[in-house]
């Protein structure tokens, strides 16, 4: 490969960065949902820097989001909330970009026209919450240690690496997914080009003060700093495997724009991505791709870990996918004949998958629950109440009345009932409140990754 076809084509890259931070803004409209709003609440009720990091212990709280949100207020516009996300999702697409230019200029466009469109990428990169910053730091992370494996004879940047691991821990915590993921490819990738013994010396001493440092903090903040407290998990649901089969399927499917996100889709899809990953052109980067997609999903297995249905916890292996499918891509590129059409094919349909799924989203607007407020004001102009049918949605409710500026009481036997939903659940036809009847007015679903199901009932007369 010569110098020029390993140079980053700067111009090309910032212009699909641009679509991408475009695309990212148009899907950050409309009210924060229920894990938005639950931030922007603790960033308020703390007050203080020092309150995000000794006040908070529950596991929304993702610390540099939750600064950001208590820095720009509760009331301000959901665009400037959710810029933090939007900044660093749109620089990820140049990172990604950067860690494949050396396998050629095809390979850095293919990797940012994918970080740039892949709806869950596109999803987290505009909401207020933490998996964008924390997706950035796993690519600089990745970027860093490429580098270095590309001539490990020079000194680790360890100091880089770990304030890199730092403010990874801070944006969300797994990123330990990522740590693991990387110290483990600094491992065999080593062990490949050398002797074990070299292998293990080399990973110590690149990753060995990054993974403690990132094992101190996790400890920190779930068991040392929340005291005799304890740390509040939200929402835990324990392990079961059709769980892991539906999270990693979801994964993939809201990666790549495909139509559907069944559980059956993993098992092909898996083993195609499994077997490019052993592709010899990808020596350089086999094993962070192996290890993101089948070690992280085998270990949460192996652990029994809970949760593993949602898919936004192995954004790990949604990044590694993209990059993957990068390499690839470039690769029958530049083979050409029929492989170059096969390639176009399979870039183009994703391109349209993404596009379809980013348009929902942005359509959509994650259920946008501002339109809740849009309506008390247009029924009581002055000021309403509002009764809850699950006190978890009071900051919804909060944080969009504050945005706009208009005077909503909580009680419970208000003007209005907003009762919210997950999944499949029903909502109650003519539910009562103190004896009194309400009828529904409103209601909104979302599409996509995020959002509640809500419906808005008003007291019958």
């Amino acid at each position: 490969m010569t110098r020029a076809e390993a140079t980053p084509p700067w111009l090309l890259l910032f212009a699909i960065a641009a679509i991408g931070l475009a695309v990212r803004v148009a899907a950050a409209r409309g009210g924060l949902w229920l894990d938005e709003a639950w931030s922007a609440v603790f960033a308020a009720d703390v007050a203080t820097p020092a309150g995000v990091f000794l006040n908070i212990h529950h596991d929304n709280n993702h610390h540099l989001n939750t600064l950001w949100l208590q820095w720009v207020g509760i009331d301000a516009d959901p665009l400037v909330q959710r810029a933090l996300s939007i900044a660093t999702g749109t620089a990820a697409i140049v990172v990604a970009a950067l860690i494949v230019t050396p396998q050629g200029r095809a390979a850095a466009v293919i990797a940012a026209l994918a970080f740039a469109l892949s709806p869950i990428l596109v999803t987290y990169g505009s909401e207020a919450r933490g998996y964008a910053p924390m997706l950035l730091a796993l690519l600089i992370l990745m970027l860093v240690v490429g580098r270095w494996l590309d001539d490990p004879e020079r000194p680790p940047p360890v100091i880089g690496l770990t304030i890199v691991c730092i403010l990874g821990v801070l944006a969300q915590m797994t990123f330990i997914f990522a740590v693991g993921v990387v110290a483990g490819w600094v491992f065999l990738r080593r062990a490949d080009e050398t002797t074990l013994r070299r292998a293990l010396i080399d990973t110590a001493r690149a990753m060995a003060a990054p993974s403690l440092v990132t094992l101190a903090m996790i400890a920190l903040i779930v068991r040392w700093l929340p005291g005799a407290s304890g740390f509040t998990i939200g929402h835990l649901t324990p392990y079961s495997g059709g769980d892991l089969l539906t999270g990693q399927s979801a994964m993939l499917a809201y990666t790549f724009g495909a139509p559907l996100d069944r559980g059956w889709m993993l098992l092909p899809a898996g083993g195609v991505i499994a077997a490019l990953a052993l592709l010899p052109q990808l020596k350089a980067r086999r094993w962070l791709y192996l290890l993101a997609l089948v070690g992280v999903p085998l270990g949460c297995a192996i652990a029994h870990l809970g949760n593993v249905a949602i898919p936004r916890y192995f954004l790990t292996g949604a990044a590694a996918a993209l990059l993957l499918v990068a390499e690839v891509g470039a690769l029958a590129l530049t083979r050409g004949g029929g492989w170059r059409g096969v390639a176009a094919a399979v870039l183009l349909v994703m391109v349209v998958g993404s596009v379809t799924r980013d348009a929902a989203l942005i359509g959509n607007r994650r259920a946008d629950p501002s339109i809740v407020v849009r309506v008390l004001r247009s029924a009581a102009p002055t000021g309403s109440t509002v009764s809850l049918d699950r006190e978890r949605a009071a900051p919804v409710i909060q944080v969009a009345a504050a945005q706009a500026a208009y005077p909503v009481r909580i009680v419970p036997c208000g003007r209005f009932l907003f009762v919210d939903r997950d999944g499949d659940e029903p909502f109650p036809a003519a539910p009562t409140r103190c004896g009194l009847a309400y009828r529904p007015i409103v209601e909104a679903h979302p599409t996509g990754l995020s959002g509640t199901h809500w419906t808005l009932y008003e007291r019958r007369p």
